[in-house]
């Protein structure tokens, strides 16, 4: 029986005798998914070896966020944070949320900083008590407080407004619900004499006697204070801080731009 013959094999071209000869597209498609992985492979390395941004390596500015003519430094990377150009919402940055639970007078609200178009005590102004809150009677007592004019929008009281009588162009409250605890939120808005275009606010969720109202408007523009370096970048002095690790001891709320170390 006469053995069968192999074909000699064509060593001049590598895949002459490969089963894919008659097929050249199908081997480079091949190839160029092979290169495509071990690129894949390459870039994933890189980025997982690549440095982490520190207060040596991050820009100088990750942190920083300009409302009207001021510079807020939130010590946090700021570049990916869920925001409208007019307003900084502070207690969507971890340490600040941290540290206003753990105040006294803070624990229950949400804080922003916020940009007005004008003069807030100008907006404050026009804003006429007698035709807007016409009504000073059957307003809930636990809103009746001493050293405040309470008003009523409506006759269910689902809008009320208290003014500090001592002085109403510091800061103003809203509430609405008064009547319905399960709708019941009040917001503080206090002005920031740094400028007059900017205005802070804290929506207080649930409120129930004693309310603070004067302190939590204290308070956020204590916090407000403490995050503005305005002069510092102004005047070139600035230097970017490291990132407040809220896993250590956070910041005291009377000087929130030191961190305790």
């Amino acid at each position: 029986m006469q053995a069968a013959l192999t074909p000699p094999r064509d060593t001049a071209r590598p895949f002459a005798n490969c089963r894919y000869r008659h097929k050249p597209a199908m081997v480079l498609k091949i190839l160029k998914v092979i290169d495509m992985r071990i690129f894949t492979l390459t870039i994933t390395v890189l980025l997982f070896f690549a440095p982490v941004a520190t207060a040596q390596n991050r820009p100088d500015d990750a942190s920083l966020i300009q409302l009207n003519t001021r510079i807020f430094d939130l010590r946090a990377d700021v570049r990916n944070l869920r925001r409208d150009d007019d307003f900084i919402p502070l207690t969507e940055i971890e340490w600040l949320r941290m540290l206003t639970d753990e105040d006294e007078y803070l624990e229950p609200t949400v804080v922003h900083i916020k940009a007005a178009r004008a003069p807030v005590l100008k907006r404050w102004k026009t804003l006429e008590p007698d035709r807007d809150f016409p009504i000073t009677e059957n307003i809930p007592s636990m809103f009746l407080l001493d050293g405040y004019q309470t008003r009523s929008g409506h006759p269910s009281n689902r809008r009320l407004l208290l003014v500090p009588i001592d002085d109403s162009t510091d800061f103003t409250v809203h509430c609405n619900g008064g009547n319905i605890e399960k709708h019941r939120f009040c917001t503080v808005s206090a002005t920031y004499p740094p400028d007059p275009n900017i205005w802070l606010l804290a929506r207080v969720y649930h409120p129930e006697p004693p309310f603070h109202f004067r302190e939590i408007a204290h308070r956020i523009r204590e916090i407000a204070y403490c995050l503005d370096v305005t002069e510092a970048v102004n005047s070139g002095a600035y230097k970017a801080g490291p990132y407040v690790d809220p896993d250590k001891d956070l910041p005291e709320l009377r000087n929130c731009y030191d961190p305790i170390s």
